[in-house]
């Protein structure tokens, strides 16, 4: 240990003459203290934040989306296409579908909606998406529940589900869909029934498709579980001039709350087949969604993709489809970091203080160091050291006060906030070790950088006229 260190140790223990300098000394602490552990306390909840945000897209969304750029917009090689993308590194599954806006009426208003038509097998990715709306189980679409199964699905290959096979009852059990229970794939095995069921003779019963939509849009319709709506959507064409509304009569057999607002809203699901009919579209799809082993590497695999099947093809990465969330997060991160960043300089300016009247109180000592041989650059070194020991006490003890309040607050949970607002019922709370470091680094950096001043003061006395009355 040099001995600047040691006096500066010496100096920061030592009582003072003037009990003010040492209340000020502990008001800095304070202040770098309370500066470090709010930081860390609002940025792990801002990423707690941005991870559920993030759990809730990818839970609800794929990780890729894969589409063709032509007039029409629909994929009727998807087969071929998806055989494809299988094959490179890092996909994980594929599944087509069929995107369409329309307008959802039932007997009270209406609402536009997004509509997507999935296989069954497609529910089983949606890790978020729950039925919190009654009990789905046993749900009948079908006139005669023992019609059974004589056609594939319309777009699907092989059939309705890895377990689905020809003479299955088109009304087979919905699974376990009990208020707040998770969907599950047979969940949807009878919601995408196709228009009309089909006999052995091959004649249709005039059975009533499902549809699932988000509790959000069941709550401005003033619909619940088996009421009935209209899909009314735009089509092309026929014996009048510009465009048709086509009207489908549909049963809701499902609610599904997937924790984002606008998917609660604006999005409702149907079969593949069934899409496909309403649109007139044979069999083609939409585009793929790609789902991969690792999220976080998505934009990789998505440059593989574009490597393999250029133009007229495109695709989308979740990252890419929610820049501007991610963005407006960040932002909010950094602005929230520079204000609270103003305690630790505010704490700083009081090492300032506090620094000063030192070296005012210490100024003989000072010229009796200078005396007997230490040098100007010695002097600074000294009160930089005594600078930085405050800042190094603060901010430990924010990091501590930091990852103990965040303890508390995840383990606990005793901070409740508005789920019909925010989606979550509690504060997230994810702490990163990155998190610690930089908001440790930042304050200690400020700290240091407020020392300069005080200590340069110091090595710049005058030893003559400090010791001419002693």
């Amino acid at each position: 240990m040099g001995f600047e260190l040691f006096i500066g140790l010496r100096y920061f223990k030592a009582k003072r003459k003037n009990n003010f300098i040492s209340l000020i000394t502990l008001l800095s602490i304070g202040g770098v203290t309370l500066g470090v552990m709010a930081l860390i306390i609002v940025i792990s909840v801002i990423n707690g934040f941005e991870e559920k945000m993030k759990e809730k897209i990818l839970g609800v969304n794929s990780h890729i989306v894969f589409l063709k750029q032509d007039g029409l917009n629909a994929i009727r090689e998807y087969r071929e296409l998806m055989n494809i993308l299988k094959g490179i590194k890092g996909v994980k599954e594929t599944n087509p579908f069929v995107y369409f806006q329309a307008m959802l009426s039932s007997k009270k208003k209406a609402s536009g909606v997004f509509v997507r038509g999935v296989l069954p097998s497609y529910v089983r990715q949606i890790e978020k998406f729950a039925v919190i709306k009654g009990d789905i189980k046993g749900v009948d679409f079908n006139k005669n529940p023992e019609t059974k199964v004589t056609q594939q699905y319309r777009g699907i290959n092989p059939p309705l589900s890895p377990f689905a096979k020809e003479g299955d009852s088109l009304n087979p059990p919905l699974g376990k869909g009990d208020t707040g229970g998770f969907l599950k794939e047979e969940d949807l095995r009878d919601i995408p029934a196709q228009q009309k069921g089909f006999k052995e003779n091959g004649k249709g019963d005039g059975q009533i498709s499902g549809i699932i939509i988000g509790h959000e849009l069941a709550g401005r319709l003033g619909v619940g579980l088996n009421d009935y709506v209209t899909l009314i959507v735009p089509r092309l064409g026929g014996k009048s001039k510009g465009a048709q509304a086509g009207l489908e009569r549909l049963k809701i057999a499902g609610i599904f709350d997937s924790g984002m607002y606008e998917y609660d809203l604006n999005l409702a699901y149907v079969s593949l087949g069934k899409a496909q009919d309403i649109l007139g579209i044979d069999d083609a799809v939409s585009g793929i969604e790609i789902r991969v082993f690792d999220p976080y590497n998505s934009g990789k695999i998505a440059q593989k993709i574009r490597g393999k099947l250029k133009f007229p093809y495109y695709l989308r990465d979740w990252k890419e489809m929610n820049r501007n969330l991610f963005q407006a997060l960040w932002i909010q991160k950094l602005v929230l970091f520079v204000i609270i960043m103003l305690i630790i300089i505010v704490a700083a300016f009081n090492i300032i203080s506090t620094m000063i009247m030192v070296v005012i109180e210490k100024t003989k000592e000072i010229a009796i160091l200078r005396s007997i041989g230490a040098t100007r650059n010695s002097v600074k070194k000294l009160f930089i050291f005594q600078g930085a020991i405050i800042g190094i006490v603060g901010t430990v003890l924010g990091n501590l006060g930091g990852y103990l309040s965040c303890l508390i607050l995840k383990k606990y949970q005793f901070i409740k906030i508005d789920y019909t607002i925010y989606y979550i019922k509690t504060l997230p709370v994810i702490m990163n070790p990155s998190t610690f470091l930089i908001i440790s680094v930042y304050s200690l950096a400020i700290c240091f950088l407020f020392t300069f001043f005080p200590a340069w003061q110091a090595s710049r006395l005058n030893i003559t006229e400090a010791l001419r009355y002693e």
